[in-house]
């Protein structure tokens, strides 16, 4: 898959909800992410592979749909 991200900034920040490899395409484009999850646990593996190829990524511990939340 292609992808292109326009530079609006001079590094493109994203939220990834629902991770997996839409996380990996945009960080492998140059996004830093942050994976969000309601489980820490489950997006920190996600957030360190990302890390070890070089992305800027990190794991959020929240629930989306809970504006309080995180």
């Amino acid at each position: 898959m292609d992808v292109f991200i326009e530079p609006v900034l001079p590094k493109p920040e994203l939220l990834i909800v629902g991770h997996g490899r839409i996380a990996e395409t945009l960080a492998a484009a140059g996004a830093e992410v942050a994976i969000v999850d309601m489980d820490l646990e489950g997006a920190k593996p996600v957030a360190e592979a990302l890390q070890k190829r070089g992305a800027g990524a990190i794991a959020v511990q929240a629930d989306v749909a809970d504006q309080h939340s995180g």
